[in-house]
């Protein structure tokens, strides 16, 4: 809630997580020099970023966890699978 800029109806002291890094493709990165066109501009970017994200790991203060150590942990949230579109013959 708090990320969004919302009250959040709690009382102190609350902890609110935020981001550690916010990674973006934002731009035409197209280049003659480089021979570059928007679209191997975007793949450039995107092959940095997805790079970015895998050095960040997973370490045990960012997975979901209960506010009370006498509680069980939380489920981590998954969605149900997607449906499979079915081929009609023509």
């Amino acid at each position: 809630m708090a990320k969004v800029g919302l009250f959040v109806p709690a009382k102190e002291p609350v902890e609110i997580p935020w981001f550690e890094k916010i990674l973006a493709d934002i731009g035409d990165e197209q280049s003659i020099e480089q021979n570059l066109s928007t679209f191997s501009g975007h793949i450039r970017r995107i092959v940095r970023i997805l790079e970015a994200l895998e050095q960040a790991t997973l370490s045990p203060e960012t997975l979901p966890h209960s506010p009370s150590p006498s509680l069980p942990p939380l489920p981590v949230p998954q969605s149900p699978p997607l449906p499979v579109p079915q081929s009609h013959p023509s």
